[in-house]
């Protein structure tokens, strides 16, 4: 039904029931910045949603992230998910979790998502999957398989764009008829000149730090 898309249905999420890093800033604690840290500044977003109410109002799409150090195979650029269960991982989503219906913070620029800033120790990174969070009863995601990571560097003290990360979820019918999500398609792409002005209006704190791109791909 889906064809050239890899992906796994599962009933649990394996990138939130396994151990990992929270290094999110906000613009109320950006002031508080490490200089021994660099920071890996994206936007996440997550293609039109065909769901049901519920559905909508909670999906989001969440891209994970290890130290390049970590990746089996680094030089054959192959990786499965299930190589990363006891390694130390960052998440970076569309949307914040939550009770209450989630915020669209790029409504005006046509998009749906956010942007992120994380703080973390420098050095070399990758990003390894992404993964489609669909709430209800049943819950169940929908992840990457087989994606090639993905490199990018940190540097003490300054800010690393990556890009736009966008997942757009694929729609088939069960067979009920009914219509689901089976699948997503990801593409990272060059957005600075609307991300940067948003990091710019945001984070007043840090916005004078140095700024370089280095756009992944996905």
């Amino acid at each position: 039904m889906f064809k050239n898309i890899s992906f796994i249905l599962a009933l649990s999420s394996i990138f939130l029931v396994t151990s990992c890093n929270t290094s999110n800033l906000k613009p109320d604690n950006a002031s508080t910045t490490d200089p021994n840290n660099g920071l890996l500044l994206a936007s996440v977003t997550l293609g039109k949603k065909k769901e049901s109410f519920m559905r909508k109002s909670y999906m989001h799409v969440t891209f994970m992230i290890v130290q390049a150090k970590d990746v089996p195979g680094k030089e054959k650029k192959e990786t499965k998910l299930i190589s990363f269960d006891n390694t130390e991982r960052y998440f970076i989503s569309s949307h914040g979790a939550g009770v209450f219906t989630q915020t669209n913070e790029l409504k005006e620029y046509g998009a749906e998502g956010r942007i992120q800033v994380e703080q973390l120790p420098p050095g070399e990174y990758a990003i390894i999957g992404w993964e489609i969070y669909l709430p209800g009863i049943p819950e169940r995601t929908i992840n990457s398989n087989d994606f090639t990571p993905s490199y990018f560097t940190l540097k003490a003290g300054e800010i690393t764009y990556i890009g736009n990360l966008h997942v757009d979820a694929l729609y088939g019918k069960n067979l009920l008829g009914i219509t689901i999500v089976g699948g997503g398609q990801s593409k990272c792409s060059d957005m600075s000149s609307r991300d940067i002005m948003i990091f710019n209006e945001k984070f007043q704190a840090i916005k004078h730090l140095p700024l370089s791109n280095q756009i992944v791909r996905c």
